[in-house]
């Protein structure tokens, strides 16, 4: 074939190798979209107590809205409030520091009077170092005295933290699933209440191993819920699995998708796009 025959044939090719790489690229993209995915809470929590009791009231119902440090539930507590009421009159009791310190004064006065009586002769030692001894004592009855208000504030603190966990706070936002006991039974190591957080929500994905290095932590995906209407998110990768599963040639994808609206409930099946760099 001459030199310009294959040059003819190589123009003729050009246009068809361009439309080669544009179909390519657009193959590159579509592999990243397409692919199953599911919307879950961020977290599930099965709240429950340290603490043994009857269950006295439950606060919050299946479906309600809660935030974190919201009251949800109630262990009867009688006992718990007479202790905080008996150790906040403990700390309180100002009646017999303030009668040791009249003593040590006027055993303080007491003493002047021994000592000058002393410096003119007019007393025996005995004396002066009996009012010195007494004023000694009574200054460590006041110290101890103030010690022991100190302790029943102490005491009063140790009361009032067992009276607060007497009530079961909720420690995350998010809405309650499920109520596990009811109010009058034993709680006793149990959950009380099933509480899910879906502010936001994660996507969980399964990807073939070929596109391992195409995803990144950071990039963005469109989320289309599988639920009636038209709803599309968007949702940033987060995490990416540091080890592909061997049996199915697979790995896992982590997103974080907003939910401020919680128009988005868990437990939803998804379809997932990529944006492609």
């Amino acid at each position: 074939m001459s030199p310009v025959s294959r040059t003819t044939l190589k123009a003729l090719a050009q246009p068809l190798i361009i439309v080669c790489m544009s179909y390519a690229g657009m193959a590159r993209a579509q592999d990243l979209s397409g692919f199953d995915c599911l919307i879950e809470p961020r977290a599930v929590v099965d709240v429950g107590t340290r603490e043994q009791g009857v269950l006295e009231a439950i606060d919050v119902d299946r479906g309600d809205v809660i935030e974190k440090g919201d009251v949800l539930a109630q262990l009867e507590s009688g006992v718990e409030r007479l202790a905080v009421q008996l150790a906040r009159a403990r700390a309180e009791l100002k009646a017999g520091i303030e009668a040791r310190r009249v003593n040590v004064a006027y055993l303080a006065r007491q003493l002047k009077n021994v000592d000058d009586l002393y410096k003119k002769k007019a007393l025996p030692f005995q004396e002066k170092d009996r009012a010195e001894t007494d004023l000694a004592l009574a200054k460590l009855q006041l110290r101890e005295a103030e010690e022991n208000i100190r302790l029943s504030a102490i005491e009063l603190e140790r009361a009032r933290e067992a009276l607060a966990r007497r009530t079961i706070r909720s420690p995350i936002n998010g809405v309650v699933m499920q109520r596990l006991i009811a109010p009058g039974e034993l709680v006793d190591e149990r959950p009380i209440l099933r509480v899910a957080q879906i502010v936001p929500l994660n996507v969980e994905v399964i990807v073939s191993v070929e596109f391992y290095n195409r995803i990144q932590p950071g990039m963005s995906a469109e989320i289309r819920p599988l639920m009636p209407g038209d709803l599309v998110r968007r949702a940033t990768v987060i995490a990416i699995d540091p080890v592909v599963d061997a049996a199915s040639n697979t790995f896992g994808v982590r997103l974080e998708l907003p939910n401020e609206d919680l128009k988005i409930p868990g437990g939803l099946r998804c379809d997932i796009r990529f944006d492609v760099p």
